[in-house]
C-alpha cells in the first residue's frame, strides 16, 4: 500500500517535473512549415494513426484488453509455479545431522568429523564450520534455529560461488545416502522470508501421545507415496528405552523409607554425590561418593543394591520397588496445550512445496474423518506461512484501495475518469 501511494506522488509530481526539466519544448521550424515539427516523422505518424484508431474503436480495444487479461490469469494459474519465497542466492549451505535420540555427544561428533574429512580437499568449498549439540548462531535473520540436542549437529559450508553451490549440495546428499547409515542428513540452502523449516508439514493434535504416534505413521506413509517428497520424518524422533523404579508404598512405609530417600540413595550410588572438597594448591576438587564402575555399569545389579532404612538396616531395592523397562517419548511438542506431532518432508528439485501440500491435503482430510474424537490435522509448512502473509496483506488492502481511488479522484476531479 505504501508503495502504491508513494508511486502516485512520484507519477503525479516528480515525473512531470523531471520531464519538463529534461525535455524542453521544441518550437517548430517556421521555414519548413509543418515539416519542421519533431514529431512529423514516419514512426510518429503511424503511431498517431494507431492511437486514433484505438480511440475510435474504444469498445473493441477494451474488450480485447479484458480478454487478454482474463487469458493471462488462466495461463498464470496453469503454467506459472507458485512459491512462498525462493531460496537465497547466498553461497552458504547448511547441513543438519540427526542421529538416534539415544546417541551421545561423542557419537555425533564422530559423524561430523567423518564428513569434514571427506570434504576438506574439495576446491569448491572455502570453509567449514561445525556445531555439535546445537545449531549455528543467528548470522542470517531468516535462519531456522534448532534447540540443543546431544544427537544433533549442524555444519555451515561456505562454497566458492553460487554456481558450484548446488554441485556441493548434491555431493553431500550422495555421501549421506552411501556412507552415513546412522545419520538422517539434510542439506539446505538458506531461506528467504520467515523461517519455515521443512516446506511440507502436517500437524496432528490429540490428547494421547501413543495414538498420535500410530496415526503419525499412517500420515508418513501417505507422504512417502507421493513421488516428489524426500526425507519424510516427524519432529518427535524415536522413542527411548528407560528404566523405571516403581515404589511399593506399603512396603516402603513399613520399612521407614520414603520415595525421596530412595531416590537420593540411588542417585548417590549410581551417579554419585559430593561429600566434601579437597584443596590441591590453587584448585578445589570435589570428592564424590558412588559405587565402583563395574557395579554402576550393570543394570542387572540395580534390584540388588542395598538401601538404608530408617532403623539403620540395609535392604535390597527389590524389597521396596519394582524395576522395569519401558519405552518413553524423547520429545513431546505441544501446541495450544495439546500434544502435537508434525509430519514433515522436503520436496524434490524443481517441484514446489505448495503443489505437494495441496495434492496431499484431501487425503489428510479424509484420514481426519476416521480419527477418534479429539484428534485433528492441520496444514503447516510453506503453504500455511504463505496464507498468513496473504491474510495480512488482505486485511489492509481495502483501506489502501480507498486511499488510491481518493487520490485519483483528487487528481482528475471526476469519479467517471
Amino acid at each position: 500500500g505504501l508503495a502504491l501511494v508513494i508511486s502516485w506522488f512520484v507519477a503525479v509530481l516528480f515525473t512531470p517535473f523531471i520531464g519538463h526539466w529534461l525535455l524542453p519544448e521544441h518550437q517548430p521550424n517556421t521555414e519548413h512549415g509543418a515539416h519542421g515539427d519533431v514529431y512529423d516523422k514516419p514512426f510518429y505518424v503511424r503511431f498517431r494513426r494507431l492511437v486514433e484508431w484505438c480511440l475510435d474503436h474504444r469498445k473493441t480495444v477494451l474488450a480485447a484488453t479484458l480478454t487478454a487479461f482474463v487469458l493471462s490469469l488462466v495461463c498464470f494459474k496453469l503454467f506459472v509455479q507458485q512459491q512462498f519465497f525462493p531460496a537465497s542466492s547466498r553461497v552458504e549451505l547448511l547441513v543438519d545431522f540427526w542421529l538416534p535420540q539415544s546417541a551421545s555427544y561423542q557419537a555425533t561428533e564422530t559423524e561430523v568429523k567423518r564428513l569434514e574429512t571427506l570434504l576438506k580437499n574439495d576446491e569448491r568449498i572455502v570453509s567449514i564450520t561445525s556445531y555439535v549439540g546445537g545449531g549455528s548462531p543467528r548470522f542470517y535473520l531468516p535462519l531456522d534455529q534448532q534447540q540443543q540436542h546431544l544427537n544433533y549437529a549442524q555444519m555451515m559450508i561456505m562454497t566458492r560461488d553460487e554456481q558450484v553451490r548446488d554441485e556441493v549440495k548434491h555431493k553431500i546428499a550422495e555421501l549421506f545416502d552411501q556412507g552415513f547409515p546412522a545419520v538422517r542428513g539434510r542439506v539446505i540452502r538458506l531461506e528467504n522470508g520467515p523461517p519455515v523449516g521443512y516446506p511440507v508439514q502436517f500437524r496432528l493434535l490429540g490428547p494421547d501421545p501413543g495414538q498420535l504416534r500410530a496415526i503419525g505413521q499412517r500420515m508418513e506413509a501417505m507422504l512417502r507415496e507421493h513421488p516428489a517428497t524426500r526425507q519424510v520424518n516427524n519432529d518427535w524422533g524415536e522413542q527411548l528405552r528407560v528404566m523405571r523404579v516403581t515404589v511399593d508404598q506399603d512396603k516402603a512405609r513399613a520399612l521407614g523409607v520414603s520415595s525421596q530417600s530412595l531416590a537420593r540413595q540411588l542417585q548417590m550410588l549410581l551417579s554419585g554425590s559430593v561429600v566434601t572438597e579437597y584443596r590441591d594448591a590453587d584448585r578445589t576438587l570435589e570428592v564424590v561418593a558412588r559405587l565402583g564402575a563395574d557395579e554402576r555399569a550393570s543394570l542387572e545389579r540395580l534390584p540388588n543394591l542395598m538401601i538404608q532404612t530408617a532403623s539403620g538396616r540395609f535392604v535390597p531395592v527389590a524389597q521396596l520397588a519394582r524395576v522395569e523397562y519401558k519405552p518413553e517419548e524423547s520429545i513431546v511438542w505441544r501446541r495450544n496445550r495439546l500434544p502435537t506431532l508434525t509430519v514433515r518432508a522436503d520436496v524434490a528439485d524443481g517441484v514446489q512445496a505448495a503443489d505437494v501440500s495441496i495434492a496431499l491435503w484431501p487425503k489428510m482430510q479424509a484420514l481426519e474423518k476416521t480419527l477418534p474424537p479429539g484428534y485433528h490435522i492441520e496444514l503447516g509448512g510453506s503453504l500455511e506461512s504463505s496464507k498468513k502473509s496473504q491474510d495480512a496483506i488482505g486485511a489492509v488492502q481495502p483501506l489502501m484501495l480507498v486511499v488510491v481511488i481518493s487520490l485519483l479522484m483528487f487528481q482528475l476531479h471526476s469519479f467517471q475518469r
